[in-house]
């Protein structure tokens, strides 16, 4: 499987996030206003979205290469997150989009990921 490229820069921390793709509970409520909550699943598939910015054209270059290699958003490959130094396995989640910065040169891309095989240290408590 292949691996997500090395680029110039990181990525923003400012805008990252993480999420679940799905919220696992099955709420129950019952006549008398109790409600009972339960997991549905343990194993929860993370969503990520995060920026990088100021990249030369060269990484943009590498990163459309890369989309095309991975099949857009059919392929799966490795990425190791920069928040907490996991390797998800993920697909993108969405085709890049890609913006010129205001100095001449640079690019922006909104990158937007799914794990596609749930990390067992992602469960649910």
């Amino acid at each position: 499987m292949t691996d997500f490229p090395s680029l110039s820069r990181s990525p923003n921390r400012d805008n990252f996030s993480q999420m679940l793709t799905v919220d696992p509970t099955i709420t129950s409520e019952f006549e008398n206003g109790f409600m009972l909550s339960r997991s549905k699943f343990e194993n929860v598939a993370l969503k990520f979205d995060f920026q990088y910015s100021f990249l030369t054209s060269a990484d943009k270059i590498i990163l459309e290469d890369f989309e095309k290699e991975v099949a857009y958003r059919a392929g799966s490959f490795n990425w190791d997150n920069p928040s907490d130094d996991n390797i998800y396995i993920v697909r993108f989640d969405n085709n890049l989009i890609f913006r010129q910065e205001r100095a001449q040169g640079f690019w922006s891309v909104d990158i937007k990921l799914v794990e596609i095989r749930p990390n067992t240290s992602n469960n649910v408590s």
